[in-house]
């Protein structure tokens, strides 16, 4: 058995092991029909394993469900049952998370509601269903049972997806967290103030005197602070730590939502702990965002400013040569030098103003497209022939390997040539003098498949996970704003195509696009990993 078997089978083990645990836990809450709790952490913890690890780790929901089920009580045919729900809500929560461009950090908020709508609404009713249903064959319940059992059976899913998936997600994707001095020390003070604030709402450690004031809306405070301080991470983990208090003093017999069951308490507390999960989670992702955007501003003033002033200060000393040019009939041959200069200096500016407003109209969705059937060689043969004299001049060779079969792409032909001028252009750039360079394209089913070649340095792998990221790059000595490859990205996704790199440091890169043929078929990715 190889090195990367064994790892996986730990994984799985692992991650099932992990299930049993949080489930035995859930399931010792009052569960409806003995099997069906408003408290199921393991929905989120299998989410995110799934997200974070790869859909491959399934074995181990479906191993973890079945035993915590099996354990309990449950005769095997309806444990594998609720295994196949449980095991399938996970598979598909990943998918259709995947499917939208879910980032797991959770630092968008397109991201938070693709969490809420798509897996914590969407794919628990798969498992709601078909738990409730072999609780109903197996004779566990009754049809009149039915509903209850699927409520609790959904809502336990739902906030697990909510409360528990997000703080795993956050703290298991992106970066570690190295904060400054200062910022530790808040962090600390807020985990402090929110742990005693929690504990007297839930939990009634403190004088009897203030038992009025044990009102849950004291939480907002502390969790809007969580939320614009910390970000995403910060509302994740606050949620979680609320949650994680609220329902051990509920199931002691504490707090405000404490009623005649506790079936009925951690109905009404949940959703109160939804209603905070999703306010919170939505702030977080908004403070991230705003936290990015004055990022991306100070980079891109930084950027334009450099690479705009530049150009500028290029024209007005090649206007005022020229001038004097044009007043000295002895130096007048050096005219068209000084001409030369102002017009490519134009030219540079033109192209970083185009790409500024492409990148606006992208940030904005205004992207305009006008796809017309056009034949995949004509794209290839034009691209190169407008970059070969750039290639010739720094001693590149860049070649045209045209497709041995025709293939008609419905695309915008304009839009196509500007990413292949992008990409092209930074092979051109980067590829040291006597390198090569090959553009060439396959068809394939319902897609053609675009590639451009270099034998250049190649890209480290940390650096290649951000090569399409806006206003980055590579070489910040190099000249360009870092728009080029976030454009091409847009512009080949809203042609319905996918666009990724591989590279090798020290052997070159690869970067491939993907365009529907004129006859539709499927979107798709073919050849290589994809970023």
């Amino acid at each position: 058995m190889t090195r990367a078997w064994l790892q996986y089978l730990l994984a799985v083990s692992l991650l099932a092991a992990a299930y049993l645990g949080v489930g035995t836990l859930g399931l010792e809450m009052d569960a409806v029909s003995g099997f069906a709790t408003l408290v199921w952490p393991p929905t989120g913890l299998s989410l995110a394993a799934l997200l974070l690890f790869g859909s491959r780790l399934w074995p181990g929901v479906i191993v973890g469900a079945f035993l915590v089920n099996w354990l309990h009580g449950a005769v095997a045919p309806v444990a594998a049952g609720i295994a196949l729900g449980n095991t399938l809500e996970a598979v598909l929560g990943a998918y259709l998370l995947r499917r939208v461009g879910f980032a797991n950090a959770l630092a968008r908020l397109r991201d938070v509601l693709a969490l809420l709508t798509l897996a914590a609404a969407g794919s628990t009713v798969a498992s709601a269903t078909i738990g409730s249903l072999s609780l109903l064959l197996g004779g566990v319940i009754t049809p009149a049972g039915f509903g209850e059992t699927w409520r609790a059976w959904w809502i336990g899913d739902l906030m697990g997806d909510l409360l528990f998936a997000p703080a795993l997600l956050v703290w298991g994707s992106g970066a570690a967290w190295r904060p400054a001095r200062d910022r530790l020390v808040e962090a600390g003070v807020l985990a402090v103030v929110l742990c005693t604030v929690s504990v007297f709402i839930f939990h009634g450690w403190f004088a009897t005197d203030l038992e009025a004031l044990r009102q849950p809306h004291l939480l907002f405070p502390v969790l809007i602070w969580a939320a614009l301080r910390f970000g995403s991470r910060g509302a994740a983990t606050a949620d979680l730590a609320v949650a994680v208090i609220a329902v051990w003093g509920t199931a002691l017999g504490s707090g405000p939502f404490v009623r005649a069951t506790l079936h009925e308490s951690l109905l009404l507390l949940q959703v109160f702990l939804g209603a905070v999960a999703m306010t919170v989670l939505v702030l977080g992702a908004v403070t991230a965002e705003r936290r990015r955007a004055v990022r991306s501003r100070d980079e891109f003033l930084a950027i334009v400013s450099h690479d705009l002033l530049n150009p500028l200060g290029n024209v007005r000393m090649a206007a005022e040569l020229a001038r004097e040019l044009a007043g000295d009939p002895a130096r007048a041959q050096r005219l068209p030098q000084a001409l030369g200069a102002i017009q490519r200096s134009a030219a540079r500016m033109d192209a970083l103003i185009r790409d500024l407003l492409d990148a606006a109209a992208i940030e904005a969705g205004r992207l305009s497209l006008e796809p017309a059937p056009v034949e995949a060689a004509v794209l290839l043969r034009d691209a190169v022939e407008a970059l070969r004299p750039s290639a010739l001049q720094k001693e590149l060779t860049l070649e045209c390997e045209l497709p041995t079969r025709t293939a008609v792409v419905l695309c915008d032909r304009q839009r196509v040539l500007q990413v292949f001028s992008n990409l092209i252009g930074n092979a051109i750039k980067f590829t040291p003098a006597g390198g090569h360079i090959a553009v060439r394209c396959a068809a394939l089913d319902g897609f053609v498949r675009f590639e451009v070649a270099d034998t250049g340095p190649g890209i480290a792998p940390d650096a290649l996970r951000r090569i399409f990221d806006t206003y980055w790059r590579a070489d910040p000595g190099v000249e360009g704003v870092g728009l080029g490859l976030s454009i091409s990205k847009a512009i080949v996704e809203a042609h319905g195509g996918e666009i990724w790199a591989e590279s090798e440091v020290g052997a070159g890169t690869r970067i491939y696009f993907t365009l529907p043929r004129e006859s539709g078929g499927r979107r798709r990715r073919a050849g290589g990993a994809g970023p």
